[in-house]
């Protein structure tokens, strides 16, 4: 990881980031707001407004992730499959899977 990148600390085991469909997380550049990489899932987040970056900021690239586990049924993770492939289409790009913590995502 390079030195300069922010890190935030989560402070829970689980379950940090929920509150409730639609969901999502974005990758700023934080010199000049630009979108670096984003994810929006059970739903289109498209016009999120972010602390510091003046406007608007779309958490959805092509197609949203339609995945969803409404009921928390299964142990899974949204993971980018094949790992480390960015199309620009949520859809194709990211599915719910089995979580591999510390290594490459695998289907």
């Amino acid at each position: 990881m390079d030195g300069s990148a922010l890190v935030l600390l989560l402070p829970l085991a689980q379950n940090n980031i929920q509150n409730g469909a639609p969901d999502g997380v974005v990758l700023l550049d934080p010199a000049d707001g630009t979108v670096i990489d984003a994810l929006s899932y059970e739903g289109s987040i498209d016009q999120a407004q972010i602390d510091g970056v003046p406007a608007p900021v779309s958490l959805v690239e092509g197609q949203p992730l339609s995945e969803k586990d409404n009921r928390n049924e299964v142990a899974g993770s949204i993971c980018r499959l094949p790992d480390r492939t960015d199309t620009g289409n949520d859809e194709t790009d990211w599915s719910l899977w089995a979580p591999t913590p510390g290594t490459e995502n695998a289907a």
